[in-house]
């Protein structure tokens, strides 16, 4: 299976840069791309076959460049404005919070949240405990408990933690009703709720093909759809494991709560997943959907 993935890795690199050496001998020409290149992919929105690609398995020839922090690969939509004013990303929150949102439905395949969740709190203690970082909890993850949750208080992540699903009227999460049960909700409900924290800077779906699309426009899709209303989203282009899902959030986190960038925890992330089981291939599943590189939400030097 591996061998499979770094055949298809080149393929994605023949892709983008040709068949022969010409971006290695023009990174090497130029001194400033020692340190590394930040490959952005900026896609249009009809573009919704190439958003559903993983370019996040690009290989060279030597190595998988997702799995090299020097080569941070981005999505970036080119052609849709935001649907409301962005947070100014320079100045940083303090604390930072973070809003997980659990969606566990009675009639869905359970889900070992309670174990996401400690390995989060678990990443993010150091931070916590300087007061940097504050987390709450939506346990009933209906509509009307979220639009509560973002009026209470201004928050800066949302942590959706639950199940994605591919309907007939394209990809959706799933949240829950009054009763407890499946509610699979559009972007077109979501985005206004979640548009009214106006303090978001970030959104992490932990939910299975999050970021796939069915729709003719990327946009349209859920985390594509979602980069109009936050300027990063964090999300699952296939399934995952819950296991996977859980290492993945710790890494992520506990970088985030160290100062690191949203590329930086990415990276963290995959490799932490790759070191744990290379086979598996899951590190290649999460895709970082932003307007901006370099983003980061906490400074570890304050108290």
């Amino acid at each position: 299976r591996l061998q499979d993935m770094i055949r298809y890795g080149q393929r994605l690199y023949q892709d983008l840069f040709g068949r022969d050496d010409t971006l290695k001998q023009y990174l090497k020409k130029h001194a400033h791309f020692a340190k590394g290149a930040c490959i952005v992919l900026r896609l249009f929105d009809t573009a919704s076959e190439l958003w559903n690609i993983p370019w996040e398995y690009i290989h060279d020839g030597t190595e998988f460049l997702g799995l090299n922090p020097k080569f941070p690969i981005l999505r970036y939509l080119v052609d849709t404005k935001p649907i409301r004013p962005m947070p100014n990303l320079t100045e940083l929150p303090n604390p930072l919070r973070i809003l997980f949102v659990i969606s566990n439905p009675r009639n869905a395949q359970p889900l070992n949240v309670e174990a996401e969740i400690n390995r989060i709190q678990r990443a993010i203690k150091p931070a916590s405990d300087k007061r940097l970082i504050e987390i709450e909890y939506v346990e009933q993850a209906t509509l009307k408990n979220l639009e509560n949750a973002l009026a209470k208080k201004p928050f800066h992540i949302l942590h959706y933690s639950g199940h994605g699903v591919m309907t007939s009227r394209g990809s959706m999460l799933v949240m829950e009703d009054d009763k407890g049960m499946m509610l699979p909700t559009s972007l077109d409900q979501l985005a206004p709720i979640i548009s009214k924290g106006q303090d978001l800077r970030l959104i992490f779906l932990s939910a299975c093909k999050a970021g796939n699309i069915s729709e003719t426009k990327a946009s349209s899709g859920i985390a594509t759809g979602l980069m109009r209303v936050v300027p990063a989203v964090v999300a699952m282009q296939f399934s995952i494991l819950d296991s996977s899902a859980g290492k993945l959030a710790e890494a992520f986190y506990g970088q985030i709560g160290n100062g690191a960038t949203l590329e930086e925890a990415l990276f963290a992330s995959r490799k932490n997943l790759y070191d744990h089981n290379e086979w598996l291939g899951d590190w290649g599943v999460p895709a970082l959907y932003t307007q901006k590189p370099n983003v980061r939400l906490v400074d570890p030097t304050k108290e």
